[in-house]
């Protein structure tokens, strides 16, 4: 028997949660495709957040994520 990838890109997302951040800006750092940096913009844009994420590797799948909320994330390359 095999178990589902936990991390597939398939899986269905979560309900939206109270939109508590609507029309705000989040700035969040260390964003990769797996971390607390990825469950945090995650959540935030969950939350109506705009996500601008910082670090160092592309988050295509943490983007594709957030896409799938009806919401962006903006990132940028930075070394912090």
């Amino acid at each position: 028997m095999t178990t589902p990838d936990s991390h597939s890109d398939s899986s269905p997302e979560p309900a939206p949660l109270p939109a508590r951040f609507n029309n705000k800006t989040a700035i969040v750092t260390g964003v990769n495709d797996r971390g607390i940096g990825a469950a945090i913009a995650m959540r935030l844009a969950r939350e109506g957040a705009r996500v601008a994420a910082f670090g160092l590797d592309e988050p295509t799948r943490t983007i594709n994520r957030i896409a799938k909320t009806g919401r962006a994330m903006l990132w940028r390359k930075v070394d912090v």
